[in-house]
């Protein structure tokens, strides 16, 4: 993601991290994250920071500015590798898609394979494009045209979930219905999109390492909700549990986190040990609450 971006997008509005955070509403705690690099936000908040400093979501995700004018076509950058892989994924999320599929459960994973396989082709052909990818961090099934002395570029796309809706009716895929979502794409659009999953999946080798940070960050956020607990002579002011929900919100954020091709760096033991603490501190602080409310009267 380009924290500098949104750095500087918000500075440049005149918001101060409180402000972001209300307008989407974050703690200022995970937008102080998100700008000094910390953690990545999910795609949902990613959609909320866009709106909120109204640049593109493309361009928040990619790791720095990125024009394919000046590296592709000046022969700096390859995206071939990641197209071929993509259309694989592509292909591969649609098989395992329709074998969960009621209507069709009675036809074997590798008959699925070949229709979807031919299915494919076909559309390409009809359609004119020259590949069909899915990007991961945008959900979004993507068809593109390279420039040729027969044809412009070309590029359109539609939610994963549109287009599987209406995969099994080729008619609606032809009639060029699914492409209504996203009018005003460019050509620079692909290609940010391109290298933005050329980032993303390079940044996977480091999955290892961010397991362990993970794990340790909620380590130690188990460490403060169980001293609190463990402390029978505490009390827990209104000041002190809004310090500990914003903890508990930030590190929500870390445990609800949906990772790549089905990478579980998250600990579930340490997961349910978090919650569990917090639910007591909740109570704890209720009860503290209600014998308040009690000793008044």
């Amino acid at each position: 993601m380009n924290f500098e971006l949104m750095k500087n997008r918000r500075k440049e509005l005149g918001m101060t991290q409180q402000d972001l955070a209300d307008k989407c509403g974050l703690s200022k705690t995970t937008i102080f994250n998100y700008e000094s690099g910390r953690f990545e936000p999910t795609k949902d908040n990613i959609k909320k920071l866009s709106v909120a400093l109204g640049i593109s979501e493309i361009d928040l995700i990619l790791s720095e500015p990125f024009d394919y004018i000046e590296t592709i076509l000046n022969g700096e950058i390859d995206f071939n590798d990641i197209e071929i892989e993509l259309e694989n994924s592509l292909f591969e999320k649609i098989v395992d898609f329709l074998y969960l599929d009621e209507q069709i459960k009675l036809l074997e994973k590798k008959e699925i394979k070949f229709i979807v396989d031919k299915l494919l082709k076909i559309i390409k052909i009809i359609l004119n494009f020259d590949t069909i990818i899915y990007s991961e961090i945008t959900n979004n099934v993507i068809f593109h045209r390279e420039n040729s002395s027969k044809n412009k570029p070309c590029i359109k796309r539609c939610s994963f979930e549109l287009f599987i809706s209406t995969f099994k009716n080729i008619l609606s895929i032809i009639d060029n219905q699914i492409f209504t979502e996203y009018k005003n794409d460019t050509e620079n659009n692909y290609y940010k999109i391109l290298k933005a999953e050329n980032d993303f999946l390079d940044s996977l080798n480091n999955l290892y390492d961010a397991k362990l940070n993970l794990n340790d960050e909620l380590k130690r956020s188990l460490e403060i909700f169980k001293a609190c607990n463990n402390n029978d002579e505490l009390i827990i002011t209104d000041e002190k549990m809004k310090t500990l929900d914003n903890k508990f919100k930030e590190i929500k954020e870390i445990m609800d986190k949906k990772y790549p091709n089905n990478y579980k760096p998250i600990d579930e033991s340490l997961k349910k040990e978090v919650e569990k603490e917090y639910s007591k501190i909740k109570l704890k602080y209720l009860e503290q609450k209600y014998k308040e409310g009690g000793s008044d009267e």
